[in-house]
């Protein structure tokens, strides 16, 4: 139940950033996913790119956040791989 309020809690904070930009399911699916791991919704240039339409720049911007610590982590890697992905997908 908490994850259902959590997950509904980032839904509405990228809808909310997004405001009426063109966005499919699966990038909005990746989106969600993306602010949920990392906070950064309003904050990052994927978002900004995915408003301004250049979705195939925006897909690129995943795989600069796959760092902690200034290290690589390769869980991270797969995740944002899997995002990007995901946003892609038609």
């Amino acid at each position: 139940e908490r994850f259902e309020q959590d997950m509904q809690r980032y839904a509405d904070e990228v809808s909310h950033v997004l405001g009426d930009a063109s966005t499919t399911q699966n990038q909005f699916d990746a989106l969600v996913s993306f602010h949920y791991n990392t906070g950064a919704i309003a904050t990052a240039t994927l978002t900004t790119l995915h408003k301004q339409g250049k979705f195939a720049e925006a897909a690129k911007e995943f795989g600069k956040w796959v760092h902690s610590g200034h290290k690589v982590l390769p869980g991270l890697v797969k995740r944002r791989a899997a995002e990007a992905a995901l946003y892609q997908k038609t």
